[in-house]
């Protein structure tokens, strides 16, 4: 939920440069910082020098395929048998994606034996899968949740089927929780390659030639050690070790090498697929992720438990300053601690920069580093200058010595402490909490319990092959690039060799170059340290969700440790970047952080970064939800009866909640689903979830098939993020998305509609929604739709469209759960920081109540009141004054630039609209107009201002071109609109809930979106006096391809003195009436199937009230994209009369002359840029 946080710590990660994205533009578009091929480097994800190649994902929608007709009978009647069963089926290859809800006793003499012994007795769900092609994954299955996870890999012909299989959820009470597939059920495959594997990983190295770079001598002189480093710590992976692979591709399977491929130039760990029998790359993907015995003698240490305070010495010199804004004394948050966990061996090997303990192992990369003697006293103290021996932290100079080692013990405090973190929650944070089924909820060995993480400090800028620009060798500044880094990394890397798991994951530390150091931001090691470990965990398998799943993971434990939704707070002020901004005509205030929890970014809306798929980017809608959860639960258990480790002492007396507390058990176990299943998708990390809290919090204890005490709530906030019911993974790079609920979590008793919700424009970049408090309401959800569209609210972008998965929804979606009663619109917010300013102020908006009811679940109220911002479109032609200049006289046309002076006291909301709707000359006529009107009678051109104006503001100038053949004079007639606000009118009453909705079919839709205004005169009971008077009838033809319709009626609460409530309805081509509605108030809505090329009437009907104008916005959903149109009418339907203006253009004596409009006789002369218009 949106709250003002004061944040204990800022948590960060950065796996790729710093975007931009303005929330001003769609979703998809990155704000680009023009003039500089730096700001760009550094601000944009552009410069990645390696694409993905995913031949998997890339599969056509033509290699659908269905369940036979014996799986979907198995299918019903087991959900008969387990009516909480939600079965979830991967179109794909026509078998189970997942199975949740369910509680199925097995039995037998082994955990793989029952998970076995399930899969046989329900065969024909499995159809076409043998116990013999399920591998047992030994590696992958662990006890875990109080029961276990159990994960069968598929193998054909003694060849694995990559991310295909089964994984079986097994609670303590030998029940069958959860199901994860999916399985292939027809392979044809070659079984012997025609390649060889050496000859595949020659493949490879050919492959990445094209993406080398020339790095000079000088350069690789810092690299090399670097590049050596990063080897010695990949260990086995140094060297591929290619294995046999089958995989899905296209509309067949094939049979390919699959392998890891260290490369140094260009820089990364890349998972290849080649194809075995033609050499083709099938896959390739960069792993980078980017962004012992206790101590004999005390040993201490300075630190920031967070990071140094962000101060205005720090933001514009990079100055560390001490208490009094100096420079001399400790340096302000500075704390000293003794250390723990921390080797005695390290008064030796510290002075070579090599520390080591029970948690963390740290080296340092940089090239410059002295020997450190301080470590040798058993202290690390750095709140002086007093060289050689001590040195004072520097933000400046990161590589000053002996400062620069303040990177190395600072890593090694908070890997220690993130280690604990986890440890923790495994082991004594477990021990205190009551179970689920079984005992022991979480393993007591996990990824580096028992090993230390790797850290290493100053690495240099690795990435510098990567970047998409040539290297300049002739910039002064490209050593120094190249020693600071401004990132982080890690690289995670599993693979069973010799049937163990071989796990790598070290990590790396840039000090920062335009940044402020990374290495003294606490929150780096929290994000990349949960890559390396959790992500052999849970898998993290498959592309494109796979990755982003690992980043929103790595994103939500840096949240949750330090209390915080924001990650970059601390990198993003520093000196550098704020003055590269600032040359390049970016405010650097707006950059409040790199990413956040509180990111709205909804399924629609993934792979929309540059019309592509980006982890960290898509990665921002799986952490949302996930953060929602985490909020709605802080509001739901906010007793501290829990505790976590304090980062200074290690010791568990830091109070914690009861919903942080069941927020992260969830979260973890979660993680131990994920562990067996793949590939990984935002679906099952859902289904996930759901599973975990059955099995950890089941509402009744001792009833084994009882959901969890927090289905609903989990439910609710995947569907916020159109991750509902009938959501389901890309397939050929096409999502399907769904804001529906189970019947289960959809009829939860829920608590009444907020009601007075009122909508009112604060700022121009600002609509704040306001309602009255709901008794006993936890929180709140806000809601909204444009202009009474009911289409997604986001359409989608070419390449990049999506699968509606619901047949029913009304438009609302959803934008923020909040706990007061009151919400600011500044529009979207993601990427770099809360939404910068609102897109729109035709928005309508709705609230819903959340409440924890008797049962414990959580309930959702009915949608409130329809809150309008009172914008009304108004005739403002004669508080416009016009100014022209630029006229141009090119061959046929003549070329005038308009701008446009609000000479009224309101402000002017845009878009304005400067309509031409008619040119007494019939051989003139507009080239350029915005709709494509001529601008001759009846085919209006439309020029649009999109910006608002204050009183006495100038519009920015439009271009108006008209083709002018003879050079003639001509008169044109022009009239123009804005919007103008009116007072507000609050909203009441409620309205029902498009919660639950069938599946559709996995076919891409497009919307025709129409708008029509009218007025009904009079109203009326329930007779109908004439077409025009009491009713109004609009009638329309479905498109050729229109599969169904869904209109939206609006009434304006300004015309007819009275609070509007209109009837609608829909009635076929004889007459008989499809469907009405009938609610009390100004919004109405009715929808249904058609026929394309079919006449159809939407009937508007006055009901007790005076005249009423109204909107109605017909959305057909077509299936030609041909058919598809986004388009409002152009027609304006004003309040007041309508007033016109001409102008009379002579190209022969050079002027342009207006005709005003409060006196149609007057005529002055036009200026190009004052009162004379010379041409």
């Amino acid at each position: 939920m949106k709250n003002t946080l004061i944040s204990s710590a800022i948590a960060f990660a950065l796996t790729v440069p710093l975007s931009v994205i303005s929330s001003q533009v769609h979703a998809s578009t990155s704000g680009i910082i023009t003039g500089s091929n730096t700001a760009n480097k550094i601000l944009n994800f552009d410069v990645a020098g390696v694409p993905n190649i995913n031949q998997i994902q890339d599969t056509g929608l033509n290699t659908l395929m269905s369940l036979s007709a014996d799986q979907a009978q198995a299918i019903s009647h087991f959900q008969a048998a387990n009516p909480n069963a939600q079965v979830n089926i991967n179109q794909a290859t026509g078998t189970v994606d997942a199975i949740t809800g369910m509680t199925v006793k097995t039995a037998g003499t082994s955990v793989e034996n029952m998970a076995r012994n399930f899969i046989t007795d329900n065969q024909q769900i499995f159809e076409g899968l043998s116990n013999d092609q399920l591998k047992y994954n030994r590696n992958r299955s662990k006890a875990a949740l109080g029961g276990q996870v159990v994960r069968f890999d598929q193998v054909v012909d003694g060849i694995l089927v990559d991310g295909n299989g089964l994984g079986v959820v097994i609670d303590g009470n030998n029940n069958v929780r959860a199901i994860m597939g999916p399985y292939q059920k027809a392979l044809t495959v070659a079984g012997q390659p025609g390649l060889s594997a050496d000859d595949a990983v020659l493949m490879a190295t050919r492959n990445l030639v094209q993406f080398q770079k020339n790095i000079p001598a000088e350069a690789m002189s810092i690299l090399t050690p670097a590049y050596e480093l990063i080897a010695a710590e990949l260990g086995v992976f140094k060297t591929p070790i290619p294995e046999l692979r089958i995989v899905q591709t296209a509309d067949s399977h094939s049979l390919v090498w699959q392998f890891y491929y260290y490369s140094t130039n260009p820089f990364g760990v890349f998972k290849y697929m080649v194809d075995a029998q033609t050499g083709e790359i099938v896959y390739r993907e960069d792993q980078v992720r980017t962004a012992e015995e206790p101590q004999p003698t005390d040993q201490f240490a300075d630190y920031f438990p967070t990071f140094p305070p962000i101060t205005k010495e720090l933001q514009d010199s990079c100055e560390i300053v001490d208490a009094d804004g100096g420079l001399t004394g400790t340096p302000e948050g500075l704390l000293r601690i003794k250390l723990r966990k921390f080797d005695e061996t390290n008064r030796v090997t510290g002075v070579g920069s090599v520390l080591t303990g029970t948690n963390a192992l740290i080296l340092n990369a940089s090239s410059s580093k002295l020997p450190f003697a301080q470590a040798a006293l058993g202290t690390y103290y750095f709140d002086q200058d007093a060289a050689p021996l001590y040195g004072r932290v520097n933000e400046k100079d990161h590589t000053a010595e002996p400062a620069q080692q303040f990177d190395g013990i600072s890593q090694f405090i908070y890997i220690t402490n993130l280690m604990e973190y986890l440890d923790y929650l495994h082991k004594d944070g477990d021990d205190v909490h009551a179970r689920g089924f079984g005992s022991g909820s979480f393993p007591d060995q996990y990824p580096n319990e028992s090993t230390p993480l790797v850290g290493v400090v100053h690495i240099p800028n690795v990435f510098m092959a990567l970047e998409a620009q040539d290297i300049d060798f002739s910039d002064p500044e490209l050593l120094n690039k190249i020693v600071n880094l401004d990132n982080a990394f890690a690289i995670p890397l599993t693979q069973e060799i010799g049937g163990q798991e071989v796990v790598v994951n070290p990590t790396f530390y840039g000090h920062g170059y335009y940044f402020n150091n990374l290495a003294i931001d606490f929150s780096v090691p929290m994000h990349e340290g949960t890559h390396a470990t959790i992500t052999p965990i849970a898998g993290f398998e498959g592309s494109p969700e796979g990755g982003a799943l690992n980043e929103g993971q790595a994103d939500l434990w840096a949240y949750t440790i330090g209390e915080t939704p924001d990650l970059g707070s601390y990198p993003v002020a520093g000196c550098g970047l704020r003055d590269l901004l600032r040359e390049n005509g970016t405010d650097p205030d707006s950059f409040e952080y790199i990413r956040s929890g509180q990111s709205q970014l909804r399924y629609s809306q993934l792979g929309t970064r540059g019309d592509d798929f980006e982890v960290h980017r898509d990665g921002e809608i799986y952490a949302g939800a996930m953060w929602d959860l985490r909020e709605i639960m802080l509001e739901m258990y906010p007793a501290n009866d829990f505790a976590r480790p304090d980062p200074t002492t290690g010791e568990a007396t830091q109070l914690t909640s009861l919903g942080k507390e069941t927020w992260e058990r969830i979260f973890l176990g979660s993680m131990y689903v994920l562990g067996v299943s793949a590939p990984d998708t935002f679906v099952k990390a859902r289904d996930a979830a759901l599973t975990a809290d059955a099995m950890l919090y089941p509402t009744d204890s001792v009833d084994a098939k009882s959901l969890g005490q927090h289905h609903a709530i989990i439910e609710r906030v995947f569907a916020a993020r159109e991750l509902g019911l009938n959501a389901s993974a890309p397939l050929g790079g096409v999502q399907m998305i769904s804001t529906a609920v189970s019947e289960f979590t959809a009829d939860q008793e829920a608590p009444a509609a907020p009601q007075n919700i009122v909508a009112t424009i604060t700022t121009p970049d600002t609509i704040e929604v306001t309602w009255n408090e709901v008794d006993n309401a936890i929180g709140y959800q806000i809601l909204k739709r444009k202009g009474g569209s009911p289409a997604r609210l986001f359409a989608g972008v070419p390449g990049r469209e999506y699968v509606d998965g619901d047949i029913e929804n009304n438009g609302y979606t959803h934008v923020e759960f909040v706990s007061n009663a009151s919400y600011s619109d500044k529009g979207q917010g993601f990427g770099r920081g809360a939404g910068q300013g609102i897109d729109a102020y035709d928005y309508q908006y709705v609230v819903r109540a959340i409440e924890v009811n008797a049962s414990g679940q959580v309930g959702f109220s009915k949608l409130s009141g329809t809150a309008m911002t009172q914008l009304k479109t108004t005739d403002i032609t004669d508080n416009i004054e016009y100014k022209f200049s630029n006229y141009l006289v090119p061959d046929g046309q003549v070329s005038i630039d308009y701008t446009l002076t609000n000479t009224g006291d309101v402000d002017l909301f845009g878009p304005i609209n400067f309509n031409i709707v008619s040119i007494n000359n019939t051989r003139v006529t507009l080239d350029n107009a915005d709709n494509g009107g001529t601008g001759q009678d009846g085919d209006t051109a439309t020029f649009t201002y999109n910006e608002s104006l204050a009183p006495g503001m100038d519009s920015s100038a439009r271009t108006y071109v008209f083709n002018n053949p003879r050079f003639e004079q001509f008169t044109f007639t022009a009239e123009v609109f804005a919007k103008v606000l009116m007072p507000s009118q609050a909203a009441n009453g409620s309205q029902a809930p498009v919660d639950k909705s069938p599946s559709a079919d996995r076919t891409v839709v497009y919307h025709n979106i129409s708008e029509h205004k009218g007025l009904v005169a009079i109203g009326t009971t329930d007779v109908e006096v004439a077409d025009g008077v009491d009713y109004v009838d609009v009638v329309f033809t479905a498109q050729t391809s229109a599969q169904s319709i869904v209109a939206t009626l609006t009434a304006d609460t300004e015309v007819g003195g009275a609070y509007p409530d209109l009837d609608f309805s829909m009635l076929d081509s004889e007459g008989n009436v499809m469907v009405t509605s009938g609610n009390l108030g100004p919004s109405e809505q009715v929808g249904s199937t058609v026929v394309g090329g079919e006449s159809y009437t939407l009937r508007v009907k006055g009901y007790a009230n005076g005249p009423t104008q109204f909107t109605i916005v017909l959305d057909q959903m077509v299936l030609n994209e041909s058919d598809a149109s986004t388009e409002a009418s152009t027609a304006e339907s004003a309040v007041g009369s309508v007033e016109l203006v001409e102008f009379v253009v002579n190209p022969a004596n050079g002027t342009i002359m207006v005709v005003e409009p409060d006196d149609v006789k007057s005529v002055t002369a036009a200026p190009m840029m004052g009162t004379t218009a010379t041409l």
